[in-house]
């Protein structure tokens, strides 16, 4: 997500309707964009691709999204 995290709290958005809110959010200096996590509600267990938050788009990262093969871990 670009700009500045949003506010614990703030409302996730698929379309127009609230499937959640957000739990946690940092600007991370790495990566050079904000990063979240949220909870969001799901009827079928599927999680949407990509939703709004704070009228911006912020879209499902696979885990880990930051040095999957470990390789910072090692140096």
């Amino acid at each position: 997500m670009e700009g500045d995290p949003p506010v614990d709290g703030e409302p996730v958005y698929d379309g127009s309707e609230m499937r959640g809110y957000v739990t946690s959010a940092a600007r991370s200096p790495v990566l050079g964009m904000s990063v979240l996590l949220a909870w969001i509600e799901t009827e079928d267990g599927s999680v949407p691709e990509q939703v709004m938050v704070d009228g911006r788009p912020a879209a499902l990262a696979d885990t880990p999204f930051y040095d999957p093969g470990g390789d910072r871990a090692r140096a």
